[in-house]
């Protein structure tokens, strides 16, 4: 009788952690790290994909402290039809009216199980006329442009959209309480 012995793959899977603070002054730049790792088989031509509200600007975005290349792919349209080309794979990426759409491209031409997580370090601004307290919705999505092949027969592999709120405030308040025991 034949032995049979299966061997699984594990799949490419970029994920991508949005490390954005939960409130920030209005009219202020603030600054967070993106994390893109890989758990699986190696993932060519890694980006991130990045869809902001139009009170939220970005000024720069470093990783290794290398200026990366950012693209303003554009502004969604109304619904219905309220989708973009990503300008790298060809594919359709939906987004509420009046989002934009921008691209963060990496140097690095594959992402492997193991390896280390790459950081990079958004710097963005949010507009002085924000609401006080509106929730903003930052929106990361994590692609290998070549998919699991470094010639991109396979077609593109987009990971899981992950949504990180900033609210804007006006102020902070840190209180202590330095009173003796009383013992």
């Amino acid at each position: 009788m034949p032995t049979w012995i299966a061997m699984v793959a594990s799949g490419q899977t970029p994920v991508v952690t949005n490390n954005a603070p939960a409130e920030v002054f209005g009219g202020e730049q603030f600054c967070f790290d993106l994390t893109l790792s890989n758990s699986g088989s190696p993932g060519y031509s890694p980006y991130i994909r990045f869809i902001i509200p139009p009170e939220v600007t970005v000024d720069s975005a470093t990783c290794l402290g290398m200026a990366i290349s950012v693209t303003t792919v554009g502004t969604f349209p109304a619904a219905p039809g309220n989708q973009l080309t990503d300008p790298l794979t060809g594919t359709a990426v939906t987004g509420t009216s009046g989002e934009t759409f921008v691209l963060f491209q990496l140097l690095e031409g594959a992402l492997v199980a193991g390896g280390p997580d790459t950081v990079i370090e958004v710097c963005a601004s949010i507009a002085s006329f924000t609401g006080i307290g509106r929730a903003l919705d930052l929106k990361t999505e994590p692609v290998y442009q070549l998919g699991d092949t470094p010639t991109g027969s396979n077609g593109p592999i987009v990971g899981s959209r992950a949504t990180s709120t900033v609210i804007p405030t006006v102020m902070t308040f840190a209180s202590a309480n330095d009173a003796p025991e009383g013992e």
